[in-house]
């Protein structure tokens, strides 16, 4: 089975997903934080990271919109500086 699904994808593919949910999994996020993420890697085999996150200000408000684009070839730092260039230390409402 494992030698069947490895031939569905490849691992940039494999890579960009895990750097992609990641983030999310950092962000502890839900179907309802307001977050858009995509990745995509370069010819110089650097992952590009884009993101931008939603901040909910009292119970119906939306304040301003929190933008990121990080780049480099280690997955898990882009996760850290993704995740820290949105919370700017706070933890987002979801």
């Amino acid at each position: 089975v494992e030698k069947t699904v490895s031939k569905l994808g490849s691992q940039e593919a494999m890579n960009l997903a895990m750097l992609e949910r990641g983030v999310l999994a950092k962000l502890d996020a839900g179907c309802s934080l307001p977050l858009g993420i995509c990745s995509d890697l370069r010819d110089n085999h650097e992952y590009v990271l884009k993101a931008v996150l939603g901040q909910r200000i009292g119970e119906d408000g939306w304040g301003e919109l929190l933008r990121t684009e990080v780049s480099g070839p280690d997955i898990h730092a882009l996760i850290e500086q993704a995740y820290g260039n949105l919370t700017r230390g706070k933890i987002p409402c979801a």
